[in-house]
């Protein structure tokens, strides 16, 4: 029954939309939905409605309240979240038709910072994240053989399946490579997802995903030189293994991933320059017209705005359209105007001061540090595959992106039920692992 009662958890239905989000019938498509009256839920509606009720049901039972000495662990990184929803209604106040479709945007922008608020207290046990962690790697499968389908059906095409889950497999990826306790992980299992992580990467195409993958492990080089060094190597292999497939199964397939490589840091190609022009032209519309809390709440990625232009020392006024920003600090900018841009650089100041104390108040405890150490690896990835690609204009890109502060924060409140004392064999093994 308390299996039955997980699947239907806001979080693990929230997970579950994601899959559908991908579903070949789906994807980039109009998504299932149950309709009351003007009213169309999705599978992420729903799950917000749960973690309501649910959170309105923990929040008066008193034996369910937090009570360890930890509960104001991470409260900065929560009152950032606090302030992200509140900060989304009054932008729907003061912006908005108060209509229906005005609704539907403000729940998109507003949603997953409500989820990623109420983690901590609803994930306060081993078997609440463990459950989180295997649903997530059933996922990691999942997206794989969508990529080996899509290809077979549509022919290779870099961003296939548009890579937003890029965020949660780098956590997946770095959890794995910690091969923690907690998480109830074996070496084999370890070894099966960093290599299916990598292999995506390697077929979505997103060149900041696997650069961000590197700086994580530059990161994980401060902590663990050995193990840094070690997947380093297993990652150029998987790459060396992966190219000499290709050319064995495709060989039209090699030139177009070596052209892909080769023009990683090109920045005379378009996708560079057409970026690069755009972070000025978005970042005058942001200063003219929304200065202060950014454009009304809409979904649109692509949009036709006026634009004036320098040539040839004349000025030129015409029709462009400009592109959702590429990059998560003119997205604050632009969404949710200097507020917003203030908002998102304090909660990268806080989140990075509360993993540094969560690492120097648990150096003692063994699981939990590992822990910490694969969430600021994980956070350099996503941070930086963040600055490269589009996140606000997506209720699940923007709660994989925080999800593991979330996540620690949690780790941190209940730490007594987190920490567990190992046999001393298995600690003494930890303990050489770390000094490794």
């Amino acid at each position: 029954m308390n299996k039955i009662s997980r699947i239907f958890s806001p979080y693990s239905l929230l997970i579950i939309g994601v899959f559908i989000e991908y579903f070949p019938a789906y994807f980039n498509k109009v998504k299932p939905s149950v309709n009351i009256g003007p009213v169309s839920l999705y599978i992420a509606d729903i799950s917000f409605i749960f973690l309501c009720i649910y959170v309105f049901f923990r929040f008066f039972a008193r034996k369910n309240r937090l009570s360890s000495s930890g509960r104001h662990e991470g409260r900065g990184i929560q009152i950032i979240f606090a302030l992200f929803i509140a900060f989304s209604f009054f932008k729907w106040l003061l912006q908005s038709n108060h209509d229906i479709t005005s609704i539907r945007m403000l729940v998109k922008y507003a949603t997953a910072y409500a989820f990623l608020f109420f983690i901590p207290m609803l994930v306060t046990r081993k078997a609440d994240l463990r459950y989180l962690h295997h649903l997530l790697i059933i996922f990691l499968v999942y997206i794989f053989v969508l990529h080996i389908y899509a290809f077979a059906t549509q022919g290779f095409s870099s961003h296939i399946l548009t890579g937003g889950f890029l965020t949660m497999l780098s956590l997946l990826y770095f959890l794995a490579v910690s091969r923690n306790h907690v998480l109830a992980s074996s070496s084999t299992a370890a070894f099966f997802v960093k290599a299916l992580v990598i292999m995506t990467f390697i077929m979505v195409g997103h060149r900041s995903g696997f650069i961000g993958i590197l700086l994580g492990l530059i990161a994980l080089f401060f902590f663990n030189k050995t193990s840094a060094v070690k997947e380093a190597t297993a990652l150029m292999v998987v790459v060396v293994v992966g190219a000499g497939a290709a050319m064995i199964l495709s060989p039209s397939l090699l030139p177009k991933l070596f052209e892909r490589a080769s023009t990683t840091f090109d920045s005379s190609q378009e996708t560079y320059q057409l970026r690069y022009d755009q972070i000025f032209v978005i970042t005058r519309i942001a200063m003219e017209e929304n200065p202060v809390i950014g454009k009304p709440l809409q979904s649109e990625a692509i949009e036709r705005k006026r634009v004036t232009r320098a040539t040839g020392g004349t000025f030129s006024t015409r029709d462009e359209l400009v592109i959702a920003p590429h990059n998560l600090l003119l997205e604050w900018l632009y969404y949710y105007g200097s507020i917003g841009l203030l908002l998102g650089l304090t909660l990268v100041f806080v989140a990075a001061r509360f993993i540094k104390r969560f690492l120097a108040e648990n150096k003692s405890d063994i699981q939990n540090y590992q822990i910490g150490v694969a969430v600021l690896c994980c956070m350099a990835h996503n941070l930086f595959f963040a600055l490269s690609n589009v996140t606000v204009l997506s209720s699940f890109a923007t709660f994989f992106l925080y999800f593991p502060l979330s996540i620690l924060v949690a780790i941190s409140r209940n730490k007594k039920n987190f920490s567990r004392q190992e046999p001393p064999i298995l600690t003494a093994a930890l303990q050489c692992q770390k000094r490794s």
